[in-house]
């Protein structure tokens, strides 16, 4: 299956297109050679990876010439634009999703596999602690500071991986949203750099996302908690880019842990671009908007502490 990038920032160079390897036919990072772009010979799949506000326009123009559709989250800057991203995807007759890797890390794979399986009894509480310290090359005029381009600083970035994830692992769909937004330490940027969202799934689980851009790097800071009636599953440097981390089990009778073992090298963006190119993407669209409509929720604090 051959694919192309329509956008190059980092997630693309660094993880996207090795994970494609000679899949790549075609990048394209300049909006006067997208039709060039749309028009290489063969190309069948497209991974969307611009700023945030492009990808509505990104995900039409990829539909209108027949190519299969993977976009960045977030979704898009709102619903409503998601929607129709969604509607004209399914009328052009190409596949359309959001680019939610943490499904396909092979810790969170086999997490899901232990709940579906009754591992853990009821879950009836989750939580998620997704952080990190800016990138030195964000500098202050980034369009990750720009809430009109970006849709929002931390919550908006770094939420809809815990938000979706939690909901994949529990096989609930998110419902019920309130958000609390900080401006800690990067207060001279107008988006938030810090928040905490609390989400009730359909089932009835409660799921906490912590999220920020004022953590250090060198701190525990990618965690994954699921608390059930019969055991506690705890995760460890899975959330993220990379393969590897840890999962274990506690046992809920006597307190007894457990590591649990997975592919520590299973890299999660090959594992979702092969799932994509195949007639086996398991995930409908229908998650992807969920996901969306919570973290436009989340977007709109009850409070912001400065």
């Amino acid at each position: 299956m051959s694919w192309g990038i329509l956008g190059w920032g980092w997630v693309a160079r660094t993880y996207v297109a090795p994970a494609l390897g000679d899949a790549l036919v075609a990048v394209c990072d300049a909006e006067d050679r997208l039709d060039a772009f749309l028009a290489t010979p063969g190309l069948e799949h497209v991974y969307v990876a611009t700023p945030n506000a492009l990808h509505e326009q990104h995900v039409l123009a990829v539909a209108a010439v027949g190519h299969h559709v993977l976009c960045e989250k977030p979704t898009a800057l709102s619903v409503a634009s998601a929607e129709r991203m969604a509607e004209t995807c399914a009328a052009a007759g190409v596949r359309f999703a959001t680019a939610f890797n943490q499904r396909f890390h092979p810790a969170h794979v086999k997490l899901r596999a232990l709940v579906a399986q009754g591992a853990l009894g009821t879950v009836t509480q989750a939580r998620v602690h997704y952080a990190c310290s800016l990138p030195a090359w964000w500098e202050h005029g980034d369009w990750h500071f720009d809430a009109a381009i970006a849709g929002g600083g931390a919550v908006f970035d770094l939420a809809p991986h815990g938000i979706d994830l939690i909901g994949v692992l529990l096989d609930a769909l998110p419902e019920d949203v309130v958000a609390l937004h900080q401006r800690c330490v990067h207060v001279d940027h107008p988006v938030e750099d810090g928040g905490v969202v609390t989400i009730r799934y359909d089932n009835g689980a409660l799921g906490v996302v912590q999220v920020a851009y004022n953590c250090p790097e060198t701190l525990p800071r990618r965690t994954l908690e699921l608390v059930g009636t019969a055991g506690m599953a705890i995760a460890r440097d899975t959330m993220g880019q990379t393969p590897g981390g840890t999962l274990e089990l506690v046992n809920a009778i006597d307190g007894s842990r457990r590591a649990i073992a997975f592919d520590g090298a299973g890299d999660p963006f090959r594992a979702e671009l092969d799932a994509f190119a195949s007639d086996a993407w398991p995930w409908p669209v229908d998650r992807d908007l969920a996901v969306m409509r919570a973290l436009e929720a989340a977007a709109t604090p009850q409070a912001v502490v400065t």
